[in-house]
């Protein structure tokens, strides 16, 4: 089962109600006084944002629903621009850390049994059979593979 928002433009009401995903109806009655009916209401189709540590769905939601009506008070503007900056200089500080260079040592893959060491002709046959797959693809296109530099990028 999932909650699904609706909204009565009558009253201005918006309440959830659970149904199967994939079934829930487009109208449901207004639980208020005017008994009308209310379309499914899907919010601010702008992408929701992780507040901090806080996560719980439910309260980041109605947070967000407040947010949407009043916008942040003083004090929760000024913590969430510092968390901010906060995370903008950690991330600086940083750098290219998450994204450094990684240079595998096969010698030592190669004692753990993780890879095998090819010979000298297997090495061989395992370009001439990359060179023959190249020009059985370069014929399937009707190019010539005659006038291929193998030493260069294609």
């Amino acid at each position: 089962m999932a909650k699904f928002d609706y909204l009565c433009k009558d009253c201005g009401v918006i309440w959830e109600r659970e149904a199967p995903v994939g079934k829930a109806p487009k109208k449901t009655k207004c639980p208020k006084k005017c008994g009308k009916f209310g379309n499914r209401y899907y919010g601010s189709q702008l992408p929701n944002f992780n507040w901090g540590t806080d996560t719980d769905f439910h309260t980041v939601r109605a947070r967000n629903k407040e947010y949407d009506l009043k916008g942040m008070n003083k004090q929760e503007a000024d913590k969430f621009l510092k968390d901010s900056i906060e995370r903008s200089e950690r991330a600086i500080k940083k750098g290219w850390q998450h994204y450094s260079r990684v240079t595998p040592n096969g010698e030592e893959f190669v004692k753990e049994g993780k890879a095998k060491r090819r010979t000298e002709e297997e090495f061989t046959d395992a370009i001439n059979n990359a060179k023959q797959l190249t020009r059985d693809n370069y014929n399937n296109v009707g190019r010539d593979p005659g006038k291929l530099d193998f030493d260069k990028p294609q």
